[in-house]
């Protein structure tokens, strides 16, 4: 089962995590270069153009900066209110004390994961 597991974990094999790891919430698990090195930003870019998403919030931590390939709002929202928002894992844990303010959305369920490492929310 889990050679069949990560086999379908390609090409995301940095965020992968075998099933019971994954059930306790991997980003809740490990951080740092064990989850995001920023490896799925152009499956970022696929997701907006896609689904037609202009201009949308973003908390990133990595490289490239988004901006050099489509428009995106930083987003450091630190209370819940309603948007709709991608944020990578680094941010979403709060990777630095000064960086925490987005745990608030661990409480919700995103609406995509994209790559493993992009999480999208849309909050009411």
């Amino acid at each position: 089962l889990h050679a069949f597991s990560s086999l379908l974990a390609f090409p995301h094999y940095i965020s992968y995590f075998n099933e019971l790891a994954t059930l306790a919430g991997k980003e809740r698990l490990l951080s740092d270069s064990n989850i995001d090195w920023g490896q799925d930003i152009f499956y970022f870019f696929d997701y907006v153009k896609e689904h037609n998403i202009k201009e949308p919030y973003f908390a990133y931590f990595a490289w490239p900066d988004p901006n050099l390939f489509t428009k995106v709002h930083y987003a450091k929202i630190c209370k819940p209110r309603a948007i709709k928002i991608f944020v990578s894992v680094m941010r979403l844990i709060g990777f630095s004390e000064s960086d925490d303010c987005l745990r608030w959305l661990l409480s919700y369920k995103p609406k995509a994961i994209i790559g493993g490492s992009i999480y999208y929310y849309e909050i009411n």
